[in-house]
């Protein structure tokens, strides 16, 4: 059985979401940690999308920076907990759908029933 192929490109997505993470870029947790992650984001995105383009929308390959980020910072929220406070005062709680901050950018390149 082969790997699935992606047009994405992993390596380059965890790059830049090292650099936002400001992660060295020799600092072995990107291979151990931040490729993974990636490679995860990057299989959410193809099946919320049904197809992805090759090569991949600028505003999609953000969209995977930007989510691989937010799963990334997920272990530094104990119990769900940002440690940001919304404007009623009540701490912020981390999405449960990784895809959910980025939803908004993928939507224009989704295909499906009813979606053109």
């Amino acid at each position: 059985m082969t790997a699935p192929t992606t047009p994405f490109d992993i390596v380059e997505i965890a790059d830049e979401a090292a650099k936002l993470l400001k992660i060295p870029s020799d600092d072995p947790e990107i291979a151990d940690r931040i490729v993974p992650i990636a490679e995860a984001i990057t299989d959410l995105i193809t099946a919320h999308l049904v197809t992805v383009d090759d090569p991949v929308p600028a505003a999609v390959n953000q969209a995977a920076i930007n989510a691989t980020v937010e799963l990334a910072r997920r272990k530094d929220a104990p119990f769900g907990l940002t440690g940001a406070w919304g404007a009623d005062g009540l701490a912020m709680r981390v999405d449960r759908d990784a895809l959910s901050p980025v939803l908004t950018l993928l939507q224009p390149y989704r295909r499906g029933f009813g979606c053109g």
